[in-house]
């Protein structure tokens, strides 16, 4: 009995200790959850930030030209709108300037009318007569021709030894028209010998000036590619006028686009003997140093309108200029030398193709002479007019001369009644353009002497005044906006990612209270960061108008810019979600029990809120947190 007892006290301890285990290792696997609701809500997701308000425009206005100040206007604190004259200089000088410019392009204007026109009345009288008085001489000839050949036909012999001397080219014995003909003959030799060696010289030395300058343009185009690649001052030139950039930029483009083309003619031109290559050879390179210089002179702008730094010194900045002056002076005089070289190519041209024509026309005339004599004597050796034969040929020749000379008249009359040469008529063109394009920088100058207001706003300062002598550059008025406000806002690289130029910002200022509420949208964002106290920013800008409200520079801005919004989205505390190597869960409260699901999250709300993607529906229950009870 006794060990019956204690093998049942035995087995009562094992199953109390059995069930204390039981239940004290339940309430050790017994969890307490924190849980919310996945609801569908609306998003709202903003970046907020402190700054201090400025001025959203801010400029000081100069001349771009020095001279003395004969109008100002400008009061300090004065409010000005737009296009409203704030200086002006003295004209006086630029006024005689403009006259002189439009009498000189009324000058070629009326030379071109004038050679438009072609020849007067009286040259064509002039010309008519000689051509009615050479057809009088030529039926003359033909009438003293006839009587000689009737009074001399028994002077056969005679007519056929000048037949003969004729006929048979015996340098012992040249007639005057074979004379003729040989002399027309190293006439024309010569021309081409001694015109066309200058010609050609003339030729050479257009394309050597062409092919100098195209080398000239080269080194002024690597100029200004060297400025635009110095790194230091990327953000620094034309910061005054940063639309001068973009020009200067465009200018030197279209400047290197032309280099290929203007090569190629140059070879071309080199490979031919013709004018007509290296005319076009020499005309598209005065294009492009046309081109290059106005490359230059924006590029000079832009420099002029640079600020120097740390690391773009003011000494850097001058000697940028001064180089770019250099090129502008280097391309100028090779611009006017290779204008010389192509006047003096195409004087070459005309002499030459004058006098070839000439002396070619004299050789035809000489070979015709001697033809007609020829015909002459075989005429009056056939009709046995031997003792006559040698005042037949004299008549004959006479006649002939008689013939060629009416020709002469007849083509100079229809060359004094032909139109103006499309050459000559280009050439004056040339120069009409030319004086327009001097007067249109004389009244551009004007414009430039007057200073207007670039927008609307008010005068901070004026810092001349009537009467004074002002330099190129110098500020003479200073104006910032009015209404129209800036905020620059250091924004963290955590959120910067967020923000993007456009987003709406509601502005409340300090001075004014929470109350008042002013609408602005982002402007600029500065690609470079800023460091502050060893902590990565990025500067943004923030516009706004004051609506009314008396806001100032200076006043403390509180900004919060809307950087994502939607409507209807499903939505859980970011608490919610776990990240795990694998993915992001959620853990699901069914039945009591944690559920993990794998979900796809999206934007997070300012509430702290994570927007649902897909994973989740609406209406279940998530888990926040999970507290174990021990």
């Amino acid at each position: 009995m006794a060990m019956k007892k204690t093998i049942v006290i035995s087995l009562g301890a094992a199953v109390l200790l059995a069930v204390i285990y039981y239940f004290s290792r339940g309430r050790e696997t017994e969890s307490a959850y924190t849980t919310d609701t996945a609801r569908v809500e609306s998003l709202v997701q903003t970046v907020s930030e402190t700054g201090t308000v400025r001025p959203a425009q801010s400029v000081q206005l100069s001349f771009p030209l020095a001279g003395r100040l004969v109008l100002l206007p400008a009061k300090t604190g004065e409010a000005v709108v737009a296009g409203q004259v704030l200086a002006e200089l003295d004209q006086a000088g630029l006024l005689i300037k403009e006259k002189e410019a439009t009498a000189v392009l009324a000058g070629v204007q009326s030379e071109l009318a004038k050679l438009a026109a072609g020849a007067s009345s009286e040259d064509i009288s002039v010309s008519e007569a000689n051509l009615s008085q050479m057809e009088v001489n030529y039926q003359a000839g033909l009438k003293e021709l006839s009587a000689i050949r009737q009074a001399g036909e028994e002077n056969v012999a005679q007519a056929e030894k000048s037949w003969k001397d004729l006929s048979e080219n015996n340098p012992d014995n040249i007639t005057p028209t074979e004379q003729a003909v040989v002399k027309a003959e190293d006439n024309l030799k010569n021309t081409l010998l001694v015109d066309g060696q200058d010609f050609a010289d003339k030729r050479q030395i257009g394309l050597n000036s062409a092919e100098a300058r195209l080398a000239e343009i080269n080194t002024a185009l690597d100029k200004i590619q060297i400025i635009f690649d110095d790194e230091d001052a990327r953000y620094l030139l034309g910061a005054q006028e940063p639309s001068l950039v973009d020009q200067a930029k465009q200018a030197k483009l279209a400047a290197a686009a032309g280099q290929g083309l203007a090569s190629a003619k140059l070879a071309a031109a080199k490979n031919s003997r013709e004018s007509a290559p290296a005319q076009e050879a020499l005309d598209i390179g005065l294009a492009l140093l046309d081109q290059t210089f106005r490359a230059l002179n924006l590029v000079y702008q832009v420099l002029e309108n640079s600020i120097p730094s740390a690391a773009f010194t003011a000494l850097e900045l001058e000697a940028y200029k001064t180089g770019i002056s250099v090129q502008l002076t280097t391309i100028a005089q090779g611009t006017s030398a290779l204008k010389t070289a192509e006047q003096n190519f195409k004087k070459a041209d005309l002499i030459y193709t004058t006098n070839k024509n000439s002396a070619e026309n004299s050789l035809k005339e000489a070979q015709a002479a001697w033809r007609a004599a020829l015909n002459a004597a075989e005429n009056s050796l056939a009709s046995a007019c031997l003792a006559a034969n040698q005042q037949l040929a004299a008549a004959q020749s006479k006649v002939d001369n008689a013939r060629e000379a009416a020709a002469v008249a007849r083509a100079n009359l229809a060359k004094i009644k032909s139109p103006a040469r499309a050459e000559d008529l280009s050439l004056l063109a040339a120069r009409i353009d030319q004086a327009q394009a001097g007067l249109e920088t004389i009244r551009h100058q004007k414009q430039e002497s007057r200073l207007a207001a670039p927008f609307a706003g008010v005068i901070k300062n004026v810092f001349f005044e009537i009467g004074e002598q002002v330099s190129a550059g110098v500020p003479i008025v200073e104006l910032f906006s009015e209404d129209s406000f800036a905020i620059d806002l250091d924004v963290s690289e955590t959120d910067i990612a967020k923000l993007a130029v456009g987003q709406a910002a509601i502005i409340t200022l300090d001075a004014f209270g929470d109350d008042v509420k002013l609408v602005g949208a982002v402007a600029e964002i500065e690609p470079a960061e800023t460091v502050l106290q060893e902590v990565i920013y990025y500067r943004t800008k923030v516009n706004f108008q004051a609506d009314g409200q008396p806001v100032k520079s200076g006043l403390t801005a509180n900004v919060a810019i809307t950087t994502a919004q939607k409507d209807q989205v499903l939505l859980v505390p970011m608490r919610a979600v776990i990240q795990k190597p694998e993915g992001k869960f959620i853990r699901v409260l069914r039945a009591g029990q944690a559920v993990e699901k794998p979900v796809q999250t999206g934007l997070i709300s300012d509430g702290g809120r994570v927007e649902i993607i897909s994973g989740l529906s609406a209406g279940e229950t998530v888990i926040t947190a999970i507290k174990n009870n021990q």
